[in-house]
């Protein structure tokens, strides 16, 4: 089995802290629960694994996992109790979130500011690209190509609104057929402009230090003059 139990568990499981915005993010992006109900998170950066696996210990106990090791593994697994426990209570769905088209819980959409930054965080590390030369944040995720784009995307785009961050539109990206021969399709937006970075910078940051370097080299590099597009028709007509 990849996982054995929950050791001295952490009566009642509570969500409602950092580490449980944290535990949550991580199954939406970079993670999931399979059909047999282990819950599993896989990153290449040990720094986030790391975050992962304490945040999860944080909000149900010591774990007895020996595919638990973050240390080891890209790819970590955790006790299917704990998957059981997020599906029946969270109401999480188990299976590809391509196909399950998964939301973000109401109570994280009205939690406090500090648990949306650590949720948005674990999701831009997970899912973010920083371009450097466009001097921008793109952000994609993917669900069956039902013309409609994934919930979480929608989700997280309204999450940062809550800190004053605005996002380009949701834009169709590619389309690509997966190894059961599901067509899927991704969708994206992006964060431009200065000061929407500097408050992503300020507010949410990334815990991997490569994309945060190249969103500090960017903020450090030379902008052209911006103007806030609200008031674009006063100053054209002024000009």
């Amino acid at each position: 089995e990849f996982a054995n139990a929950i050791l001295d568990p952490n009566f009642p499981f509570d969500f409602n802290n950092l580490e449980g915005a944290r535990v949550l993010s991580s199954i939406f992006f970079d993670g999931g629960i399979n059909s047999e109900f282990y819950p599993h998170y896989s990153n290449k950066n040990i720094k986030l694994r790391k975050l992962v696996y304490y945040a999860y210990t944080k909000v149900f106990g010591k774990i007895s996992a020996r595919f638990s090791n973050y240390k080891d593994r890209e790819q970590i697994y955790l006790p299917k109790i704990v998957g059981v426990i997020l599906v029946h209570s969270l109401g999480l769905m188990p299976g590809r979130k391509t196909t399950n088209n998964p939301s973000v819980p109401e109570f994280i959409k009205n939690c406090s500011k500090e648990m949306k930054a650590v949720f948005l965080q674990q999701a831009f590390d997970d899912e973010g690209h920083v371009h450097s030369k466009q001097k921008r944040l793109d952000f994609k995720l993917a669900c069956i190509n039902n013309g409609y784009p994934p919930n979480l995307l929608i989700d997280v785009r309204n999450l940062l609104k809550d800190f004053g961050i605005e996002t380009g539109e949701i834009k169709p990206k590619d389309i690509y057929q997966n190894k059961d021969g599901q067509i899927n399709r991704k969708w994206g937006f992006s964060i431009n402009y200065k000061r929407n970075l500097e408050i992503f910078q300020k507010e949410i940051e990334f815990i991997s230090e490569h994309k945060s370097k190249k969103l500090k080299k960017i903020l450090e590099s030379q902008y052209p003059v911006q103007y806030d597009r609200n008031k674009a028709n006063e100053i054209i007509l002024n000009a």
